[in-house]
Order: structure tokens, then sequence, then C-alpha cells
């Protein structure tokens, strides 16, 4: 007899849950035909015991299994091998429907700080870190709000923009068609890519971040890449994104953004098989630290323009939330005079959720 799930039971939602926890957790693993025991996929935590019409009905849905062949003798034991079932996943998902995250307590010295606006961070690779930056976005939103601070400002197009006009300012003259477009119109960019590759814009956008930062757009299973886990191995997206006119002529231009900046770097060289010395190229990792060298000294404006305006502010990287409404236009002037940069701030406004009850 054929198991038929009921999704609004909820000893299956929370079995489903721990599925897809569980694969989530194996998800770089299973992009390609691994081992699984059947003793950790039967695991109380995982998708529950073997025999189980639940659990043989959610490992039928988000596995394949594609080697049936195991050895439990010997010294050569191995089990068989799964991949994930990437259609179930998300079908299983969109059945189960969006789940609350659970609402995370502050502690008091968060209190404190958040009446005082006196945060103490972490400096760390050239950001500020605090505990409270981890929050779910929408938790964090109406923490602020409780606390009064209304009023949340990021910069547009940080990433892209501080990039782009540090290669200008490393001798860079050439007009970038793909990447001034994405600079001045991202949100019809994104639109545009993620209707065609049927993804959401959230995806886009951080497509076009790891591009930035020299990720490459290629379907390997064998050595997969963020973009490859990005698309969730899907072969035809990530060929789609390969031969995008839009997408080849971006990927030129951050290159040619990257050339100029360079020589300013400091160079880091090897030795070839004929003992010529080579120049590397710029890792991503250190492509991802000039960003953040630049993101932190537009930063280090806003938050003195804060201090000195009285102003009690939260400090988030590329943005920052406060308890008063700043005049983004005097705040983008100073930023130029400071330090060259000409950025725009964008504004959101934070309103407190009705409950039911209201």
């Amino acid at each position: 007899m054929t198991y038929t799930p009921n999704f609004e039971n909820k000893a299956f939602r929370k079995r489903a849950l721990l599925a897809l926890k569980f694969v989530s957790r194996v998800s770089r693993k299973l992009n390609q035909p691994s081992w699984l025991s059947c003793r950790w996929i039967h695991h109380k935590d995982n998708l529950g015991k073997s025999g189980n019409p639940v659990s043989d009905y959610l490992k039928d849905l988000l596995l394949i299994c594609v080697d049936q062949r195991y050895s439990y003798e010997g010294d050569n034991k191995f089990c068989k091998k799964y991949i994930r079932n990437r259609r179930g996943i998300r079908w299983l998902k969109q059945q189960l429907g969006p789940t609350p995250t659970p609402m995370r307590t502050i502690t008091d010295q968060q209190h404190e700080q958040l009446i005082s606006g006196q945060f103490i961070y972490t400096d760390k690779s050239s950001r500020l870190n605090h505990s409270l930056q981890s929050m779910p976005r929408q938790q964090k939103h109406q923490m602020f709000v409780r606390y009064d601070y209304l009023y949340e400002y990021d910069v547009e197009c940080c990433a892209p923009t501080l990039i782009h006009q540090y290669a200008q300012r490393c001798g860079m003259d050439l007009y970038l068609p793909a990447l001034t477009e994405y600079i001045s119109n991202r949100s019809e960019v994104r639109q545009r890519i993620s209707q065609a590759c049927e993804v959401s814009t959230d995806h886009i956008k951080s497509l076009i971040i790891m591009l930035l930062f020299g990720a490459r757009i290629q379907y390997n299973p064998k050595y997969p890449n963020d973009i490859y886990f990005l698309f969730e191995g899907d072969q035809a997206r990530i060929e789609y994104l390969r031969q995008d006119p839009y997408i080849d002529q971006l990927k030129k231009d951050i290159a040619t953004c990257w050339t100029y900046i360079k020589p300013y770097v400091s160079d880091r060289t090897i030795k070839d098989k004929r003992g010529h010395t080579k120049s590397l190229a710029i890792s991503s990792t250190r492509k991802s630290g000039i960003y953040r060298d630049l993101e932190r000294s537009v930063g280090d404006i806003w938050r003195d323009y804060l201090q000195r305006h009285e102003i009690k502010y939260f400090s988030e990287h590329d943005g920052f939330t406060c308890d008063k409404e700043i005049d983004r236009e005097d705040l983008a002037n100073e930023v130029y005079i400071r330090t060259g940069f000409q950025v725009k701030f964008d504004l959101d406004i934070l309103v407190r959720e009705m409950t039911e009850e209201e």
C-alpha cells in the first residue's frame, strides 16, 4: 500500500523537517554519488526507523540510490551510494511551506547596549562584528523597533560600486557596460536574469557577488564550487549562465577592474619548473579582503558622522540602523570628501508588526 503524507499532521511535519535538515547537513557530500550507511540514514534524528512508512517515504523522496551494492564483511566494507533528489527536496519544502524561526532572546548585556547605543564590537578582518548581526533579519527588525531604532541605511550596491571606483582610482578609465548597468539598475538586472533562470533575485545577487570575488561559473560535480552549490548542481541553469551575453560581459568587466587593481596590491610570486618567477593572480580571499578594507574606510566615516551628531546606531558591515533620520546627501558628501568614493544610501523605515490580537 502506497503511503500518502498528511501535511497537516504535526508528527509528519516534525519528521519531514528533521529529514530535510539531515539532507542539508550532508548536501555537499550528496552532490556526487556518496556512501551513506543505513544506520546514519535511519537514525532517529534523521529520516527515522527503517520499515516505518513515513521514514521509507522520505527516503524515497529525498535520496536517489545510484549503487545498490554493499558489503559488511571482512576488511572491504562499504555502503550503498546515494545522491540527493533535488526535485523531491524542492517539492517537500513547497508542501511544508515556510517554517517559523524560533524567537531568539537577547542577553542582559545586549539589552543594555541597545538602550545606550554603545555596542561592543569585535574587530576582525577589517570588519566590526557583533552577536546581534547573526539574528534572523525579521526578528532583528522587530527588536530594533522595540528599542526605537527605526531607520535602516545601507550603501547602494556597495561591493560593485567600491570595486569599480577603486579600479578607476588605480587608472582604469574604460567604460564597463555590464558593470555600470548593474550599479545603476541592479533590481532590473537581477529580475531579468532571475526570470530567465527561474530562480529568486537573491540567487542572482549572490551570483554577482561571487563573480566579483573570482568565482567561476562551471558545472563540475567532481569539484563543485560555490556557484555550483548556489544553483544546487542544476546543469541547465549553470549552462545558461555560462552562455548568457550579459553575464559574459559582466565577467569581462570585473576582470578589467582587478587587472587595474593588481599592481596596487602586494605581489605574490612562485617559481615554475624552469626557475622563472611568475606573478600569481589575486586570489578570491585577497579580493574579498581588499573589498572589506574599502568597505571599512566608508564605514568609519558614517560611524564618526553618527557619533558627532549624537545618534544611536548599530553598525552592520555596509550599513547601519539608527534611532534618528539623517540627511543622506550630507552623509554621502562627507564620505566623498574624506574617501573620494561616491556612494548613495538606501533607507528602509522599520515598522512594528501587528499581532493577531491587535
